[in-house]
C-alpha cells in the first residue's frame, strides 16, 4: 500500500548499488502493490552475505571521469545468523559539454538477521548526492539572444543572436552560476518467513525522501503571433520533494 508517492521529479539510481535489474513483464507486474499490468522494473538491492568478500574498483573515462568503488560483506557472528553489506562510490568530473561539471557519492548499508531457516529481518538504507554545475536546464532554441560577459572596452553586455542548429555538441548555453543539486535518502525494513520451501509470507516498509535544488539560466520560446516565436533567457527556482513511504505484503 503505497501513503504517498513522488510524482514529476528525476531520481537517480546508481547501480552499482544493486545486485541485478528484473523487468517483470505482463500482469505478474502488478505484485509489487503499485505496478502496472505491462511491465514492472524491479532494482533488486545487494544482500548480506555468509563468507567475508570485498571489492575495489578504480575507473577513470573521458572528459577526466574519475570514479572509486567499493563493497565488502560477510558474517557479523561466529554463528552467522547476523550478516552485513557495505556498499560506496564516489565520483567526478566533466562532459561532453563545455564547462560542466559533475560530483557524485553514494552509500549503502545492509544488515540481515536470519536465527534459523524459516525467518529473515533485513534492515538498510541508502544515500545518494549529486551536483551538476554550469549546465543548461533545457537546451537552446532554434534561434537565441544569449549574453556573452561584457565588453572590455566599453562594459556593456555582448549579445548575439545564435542559431542552435550551427553549434557543435559541445555548445553549452549554461551560466557558469548555475547549478542542479539532488539528494535521496532511502531507508527500509523487510520481514520474511518461510512456511516451507515453496511458501512463505513478507512483510516490508519502504521511505524516500527527494529533494532537488536547482539554480539555472536557460532559453526558452514564446510565442507572438501565428508560426513565431520569441527566444527569451528565462529564470531560476527550488524544489523539494514529499517523501515516499509504502508498505507492501506478499
Amino acid at each position: 500500500m503505497v501513503s504517498r508517492a513522488m510524482l514529476g521529479n528525476r531520481t537517480m539510481q546508481d547501480s552499482f548499488l544493486y545486485d541485478r535489474v528484473e523487468v517483470v513483464r505482463g500482469s505478474m507486474g502488478l505484485t509489487t502493490g503499485a505496478g502496472d499490468p505491462s511491465a514492472s522494473i524491479n532494482f533488486v538491492r545487494k544482500r548480506p552475505i555468509a563468507e567475508k568478500a570485498g571489492a575495489l574498483n578504480l575507473k577513470y573515462g573521458s572528459w577526466n571521469d574519475k570514479r572509486i568503488e567499493f563493497d565488502y560483506g560477510g558474517a557479523l557472528n561466529e554463528s552467522k545468523t547476523l550478516k552485513g553489506r557495505f556498499v560506496s562510490t564516489f565520483g567526478h568530473g566533466g562532459s561532453f559539454m563545455d564547462r560542466v561539471k559533475q560530483r557524485s557519492n553514494a552509500l549503502y548499508g545492509v544488515i540481515e538477521w536470519s536465527p534459523g531457516d524459516k525467518n529473515f529481518l533485513t534492515i538498510g538504507h541508502r544515500h545518494q548526492y549529486q551536483i551538476v554545475r554550469g549546465a543548461p536546464r533545457k537546451g537552446a532554441s532554434r534561434y537565441s539572444k544569449l549574453t556573452f560577459g561584457l565588453d572590455p572596452n566599453t562594459g556593456e553586455v555582448i549579445e548575439k543572436w545564435i542559431n542552435a542548429g550551427n553549434t557543435p555538441p559541445s555548445f553549452n548555453n549554461g551560466a557558469n552560476w548555475a547549478f542542479d543539486k539532488q539528494k535521496t535518502e532511502n531507508s527500509f525494513i523487510e520481514y520474511k518467513h518461510f512456511f516451507s520451501p515453496d511458501f512463505s509470507l513478507q512483510a516490508s516498509y519502504n521511505r524516500t525522501h527527494y529533494k532537488t535544488t536547482f539554480s539555472t539560466a536557460t532559453s526558452v520560446r514564446l510565442p507572438i503571433r501565428l508560426n513565431t516565436m520569441l527566444p527569451l533567457i528565462h529564470g531560476a527556482g527550488k524544489n523539494t520533494a514529499l517523501p515516499d513511504r509504502h508498505w507492501i505484503f506478499s
